[in-house]
């Protein structure tokens, strides 16, 4: 298996995309506007898992337009792949491809999802 995966999140129309909540707490307060207690990302058009041999599996939500939507930790690929499908719904996420080695995995996620009709 590759170092990092990647998948993208599947909607007919991508204007109704899946929204990640996550407690407040997993981010430094300073770079939040609290909203009940939870902060909603911008909606994940792909996910994309990398491994770091240290420490796990980080995961990366990346929206339609390319942004930044937040970020997870996991401690193995199969323990990431299990909880997005959870927090998009199994349905929502489509297969898992390889980032190719030598490619930046967010840079190259990014330009996909740009490329995305």
């Amino acid at each position: 298996m590759s170092e990092a995966v990647f998948a993208f999140i599947a909607e007919a129309d991508h204007q109704n995309l899946p929204q990640s909540r996550l407690p407040l707490d997993a981010f430094p307060p300073e770079l939040l506007e609290p909203l009940d207690g939870v902060c909603v990302l911008p909606p994940a058009r792909a996910v994309v898992a990398v491994q770091s041999e240290e420490v796990g599996v980080f995961v990366y939500r990346i929206s339609s337009q390319g942004e930044f939507g937040g970020d997870t930790w996991h401690p193995s690929f199969d323990e990431a792949k299990h909880d997005i499908a959870v927090e998009f719904g199994g349905s929502a996420v489509e297969q898992w491809t390889d980032v190719p080695l030598g490619e930046d995995p967010i840079t190259y996620v990014t330009e996909q999802v740009r490329q995305d009709p």
